[in-house]
């Protein structure tokens, strides 16, 4: 194959993306991810707001977060018609179920641009954002998705001190 093929062959990278209202995030490179229609969950006493309890996927059982509640503004909450759908990251012990409005989007043609150019990143993930990429009439952001879930845990055990 010639260098030519080659460029075009690791050019040509596919990732899928979701929306959280007006915020777009690329699914992390590498982690398993599947899509459900959102299960029956089972809800834990005194839990933050955010978390919406706990999934049985496959006798697993996946702690599930809602994330407009999670990373918008109250305000934008009433901007979002349904959580329908629930991605399930990763694979045990890693397992972790996120709500979300909408359905993925493949996008197999999006350009890096400056992260500095992308407005109103979220204060909860924004320590996490490490690329934006354009396309598709959007703003995409790739995100460290283990460093942002371990802050979540953290989030969860401060609510849960301060009751």
């Amino acid at each position: 194959m010639n260098d030519k093929a080659q460029d075009t062959l690791d050019d040509a990278v596919i990732r899928h993306g979701f929306s959280v209202g007006a915020l777009n995030l690329l699914v992390p490179p590498g982690i398993p991810v599947q899509l459900l229609e959102v299960p029956k969950l089972s809800p834990l006493p005194l839990a933050p707001p955010w978390f919406k309890g706990m999934a049985n996927h496959r006798g697993e059982v996946v702690p599930v977060f809602s994330l407009p509640e999670l990373l918008l503004p109250p305000a934008a909450h009433a901007t979002i018609s349904s959580q329908r759908w629930l991605f399930i990251f990763d694979k045990p012990p890693k397992l972790c179920g996120l709500l979300t409005d909408s359905y993925p989007q493949l996008l197999s043609a999006v350009q890096a641009i400056d992260l500095e150019a992308v407005a109103d990143i979220p204060e909860q993930i924004k320590p996490f954002v490490y690329a934006a990429y354009s396309g598709y009439g959007k703003s995409w952001l790739d995100f460290q998705y283990d460093a942002w879930l371990l802050s979540v845990k953290a989030l969860f055990q401060d609510y849960q001190s301060s009751l």
